[in-house]
């Protein structure tokens, strides 16, 4: 008899733990966050965080009752007619596209809830015309929200730029030599190689103690003097029972003659904020001191080897740290979007990007190792 309560007992357990997943799902079907009208919606970042911090929630109940420790699926997850792959473990969930640059478009932090890469691509709007044909008006007249164009800031319109891709994170840059970052920054700048949206292969290696998710691509830099083939690999590692990933690309020059070039492994954060003063940027453990760490400032600096983002408000810090030096771009991803108090200007997310100069023999390999990690503060 005895045994027969504790059973119940546990049946009723889950069965309330259910219902309380239930509840996080429907909460997390409010409508505003999922479509753009004239009160924010898509647009307002702290919408979508909650979203995700319902789903996470619920996800980390039934993971609990089926006392999950490793997960891997691989199925047309968003319904675009190529496979995703999801992996994670009791700490993180990782979300990899590798039909668009075997990118990263989901990464989230389980204890905390948190949707690390909840970030927004610039996209071109048809009331932008209205913004850029239309001067600047301040006035009280009670006029419709849809025909007047008002302003919460002068000038807005020099913030409109427009991604070609996806802010998603491990993009495969290979700049050229000269690019600056704030070309990068306004997404007006020269891409030789053709890998950032286009399809990688995949396997996966699953060993006791970590899963390993490896990437690859053949394909060309389009340099002025001809097309230079080369291959990357990337290789995902994540160890069991941690939210510590490493990271290894390996870069090979197919081509019959030297290849120089600049390579950047973007990655993109989402924190809500950019300007508050306890959300920022430390660089090699602090012993490089910025004039502005906040995370809405654009930098480049060099010989960098770790590169931290602070926020106290969640109380979490993510790092990437790299055997080698790099040169450190980082910069703001904000949208215009339009409201009922007019066009605003809306921090999404941080772009960071580590960058190195190679110069490739070949059939010569660069090998970089990353090493990436959430942690608690």
């Amino acid at each position: 008899k005895s045994e027969e309560r504790s059973a119940k007992g546990v049946v009723r357990n889950a069965e309330s733990d259910i219902q309380s997943a239930k509840v996080h799902l429907f909460k997390a079907q409010t409508n505003c966050p999922y479509w753009h009208g004239v009160f924010g919606g898509l647009y307002l970042p702290h919408l979508r965080y909650a979203i995700y911090q319902h789903l996470i929630a619920a996800e980390n109940i039934i993971d609990q009752i089926e006392k999950k420790k490793w997960s891997f699926q691989h199925y047309d997850f968003d319904c675009d007619g190529a496979e995703e792959l999801i992996f994670g473990n009791e700490m993180i969930n990782i979300y990899i596209k590798p039909s668009s640059g075997g990118s990263v478009f989901e990464l989230d932090y389980k204890p905390k809830c948190i949707n690390i890469m909840n970030t927004m691509q610039r996209r071109k709007e048809a009331y932008h015309r209205r913004l850029k044909n239309a001067s600047i008006q301040k006035t009280g007249e009670h006029q419709s929200i849809h025909n007047i164009v008002v302003s919460k800031e002068n000038d807005i319109d020099k913030y409109l730029f427009y991604d070609w891709h996806a802010r998603y994170s491990l993009l495969d840059h290979f700049f050229a030599l000269d690019t600056k970052i704030e070309n990068v920054y306004k997404c007006c700048y020269q891409e030789y190689g053709d890998f950032i949206n286009q399809p990688y292969q995949w396997e996966k290696i699953q060993k006791e103690e970590c899963l390993i998710i490896a990437l690859f691509r053949e394909a060309h830099l389009w340099q002025p003097d001809c097309p230079k083939k080369i291959s990357v690999k990337k290789i995902i590692k994540l160890n069991k029972d941690s939210s510590n990933v490493d990271i290894t690309y390996q870069i090979t020059n197919l081509h019959n003659a030297r290849v120089k070039f600049n390579f950047g492994a973007e990655f993109n954060f989402s924190f809500l904020s950019g300007a508050s003063a306890d959300r920022y940027y430390k660089l090699n453990n602090g012993r490089i001191k910025l004039e502005n760490a906040n995370l809405n400032n654009i930098n480049s600096i060099q010989n960098v080897r770790n590169v931290s983002l602070i926020d106290e408000w969640f109380g979490i810090e993510v790092s990437i740290e790299s055997i080698d030096n790099f040169t450190l771009w980082t910069f703001p991803i904000e949208t215009i979007s339009n409201s009922e108090a007019g066009f605003e200007r809306i921090y999404q997310n941080s772009a960071v990007i580590p960058k190195w100069e190679f110069s490739l023999n070949p059939n010569e390999t660069k090998i970089i190792k990353l090493n990436y990690d959430i942690e608690r503060l």
